[in-house]
């Protein structure tokens, strides 16, 4: 009995070069569209957040000016009581600053009810529920505090420009800066020189340098 035997053939050398060079010119011309795609990801993803937390500043404010706290130095609101004598549940009170959630986890953080972790403990811990996300946080001491994807650049060079608005030099992230009182000087009708405390409100800003 006579078989029939197929013989397959395989690559050439010169056929894998030639895939292997069209496989390069559809990486280097789609790698653009992609990470052009991955900063717009991570862009809209800050504008979100900005706007969370513009809405939670928002609420929190609405109940101090009820509660005439909008003036007051330090405060607190509560999102969750007991209900039998009106006693703020445990880890419930979210510190306020002039009427505005404070630049803290106790602050604007919870009221927010942001999943979040505190950048040095991750990085001290890199094993920290890798399947999870969360947003990473800085607390800075001059009263502001800076949220940013895993993996986004740090935000640097913070500082204000003419205006009192927030800008940086390089990262990726968002800034949050806490109300506080600034002392001002003005003429009176007397022609006199006077001291003035104004309440200078709060600001968030979204920076994308290197998103």
């Amino acid at each position: 009995m006579h078989h029939d035997v197929t013989k397959r053939k395989g690559f050439t050398l010169i056929e894998l070069v030639i895939v292997v060079v069209v496989v390069g010119i559809i990486a280097v011309v789609a790698m653009p569209y992609f990470i052009n795609l991955q900063k717009e990801a991570r862009v809209s993803a800050l504008h979100g957040l900005k706007a969370a937390v513009e809405f939670s500043s928002i609420m929190i404010n609405d109940r101090a000016l009820i509660g005439g706290r909008e003036k007051t130095e330090t405060s607190y609101d509560c999102y969750e009581s007991v209900s039998v004598n009106d006693r703020c549940v445990d880890n419930a009170r979210i510190s306020v600053v002039y009427g505005r959630p404070k630049a803290s986890e106790d602050g604007i953080l919870r009221a927010m009810y942001l999943h979040s972790r505190k950048a040095s403990e991750v990085k001290s811990s890199p094993d920290i529920e890798k399947t999870d996300f969360f947003w990473l946080y800085d607390v800075q001491s001059s009263g502001r505090i800076v949220m940013y994807q895993p993996n986004s650049p740090a935000v640097k060079g913070i500082s204000t420009d003419g205006k009192g608005n927030l800008k940086a030099s390089s990262g990726c992230g968002l800034i949050y800066q806490q109300p506080y009182m600034q002392k001002t000087e003005k003429t009176d009708k007397n022609g006199q020189t006077v001291e003035e405390s104004i309440i200078v409100d709060y600001k968030v800003a979204v920076v994308e340098v290197d998103c």
